[in-house]
């Protein structure tokens, strides 16, 4: 029995979605026989561009057999999406017919693979720990990875009437990819921040909370909305290396790059894929232990005009992780 509460609510959706990807293994069925992408769960509807942008881009942008670090924003309440269906679409990465990259797995929370069955899951769709020995190890391997830059300190401000990303004070995603010379692939999930209703109370408590024990718990309406998810694929951010010696100043880069082509993902979705008041609002970015001012320089340092969409904001007093 599950006794951390941050987790039971995870718990329940893992639970559900190892039903759902591997029912039909167990039950038999070959990967031929099995659907190509799920549409929908507890009533959420699903909807991806992934075979439009790695199977029929006419411009080939995205390689199937090229190596990548995504990257999926935001994290939301419960990282819906990936419970649900990104996590049977790393399953899937393996077989000839993968709609998306091949041989990808996902980089999730340690916590989580303690657990009976919640880790038997997570291991069989191609979770593996988020831990630096594991990342190198996956990436040396020329295997794909997918991370989740925000963690905690993302989870515990997730507001369904604004979409709000936070970044790592060290930038380790970005460190991460020069070491091994891999480029960047920004994920944008239009939808995860409102597929749980949120409270300020709620919001206000869990930051407390996660502030004194470095703990989640969201404290959400615990059915999800009837509503669609977006998933959608950016560009790829190429970088130099691999390189062992980093210098910060080839980092912010980096990350000024990512954040330009995540904030042009953004730019080409919001409107249709958000709720009007929501994407009016942009996409709000603070990086952990760092002025509005300091990011605004590295952003500038590359173009003189960024999309509209980004709303720069103060991360000094962002919430901080003890993890």
């Amino acid at each position: 029995m599950i006794k951390h509460p941050e987790l039971q609510g995870l718990a329940a959706l893992l639970a559900c979605a190892r039903r759902r990807h591997l029912g039909p293994a167990m039950a038999g069925a070959g990967p031929e026989q099995q659907p190509p992408g799920d549409r929908a769960a507890l009533g959420v509807n699903f909807e991806t561009d992934t075979e439009e942008k790695w199977q029929h881009d006419p411009e080939k942008r995205l390689d199937p057999e090229r190596q990548y670090l995504t990257c999926w924003h935001p994290h939301g309440a419960l990282t819906f999406c990936a419970a649900m269906f990104t996590s049977g679409m790393a399953a899937r990465s393996t077989l000839p017919a993968a709609p998306g990259p091949r041989n990808w797995f996902v980089g999730i929370a340690t916590l989580l693979f303690r657990f009976p069955f919640i880790g038997e899951y997570l291991a069989l769709v191609n979770a593996r720990p988020v831990t630096q020995r594991m990342s190198d190890k996956l990436l040396a391997a020329g295997r794909s990875m997918a991370l989740q830059p925000g963690g905690l300190p993302e989870q515990v401000v997730t507001d369904h009437r604004k979409e709000q990303l936070v970044f790592p004070p060290g930038l380790g995603f970005c460190r991460l990819a020069l070491k091994h010379g891999t480029p960047l692939l920004p994920i944008y999930v239009f939808g995860e921040n409102q597929v749980f209703t949120t409270y300020e109370w709620g919001r206000r408590t869990t930051q407390s909370l996660f502030r004194r024990f470095g703990i989640a718990v969201p404290l959400i309406n615990p059915w999800p909305n009837n509503l669609t998810l977006h998933m959608k694929w950016g560009r790829p951010v190429e970088v130099p290396g691999p390189k062992e010696d980093l210098e910060d100043a080839d980092v912010e880069r980096v990350f000024a790059q990512y954040l330009l082509a995540l904030a042009e993902l953004f730019q080409q979705h919001a409107a249709t894929c958000l709720p009007p008041e929501v994407a009016r609002e942009g996409l709000h970015v603070v990086w952990r232990g760092h002025s509005k001012a300091q990011l605004d320089k590295l952003l500038a340092a590359e173009t003189a005009e960024w999309p509209p969409c980004l709303r720069t904001g103060e991360g000094v007093a962002a919430p901080r992780s003890r993890l």
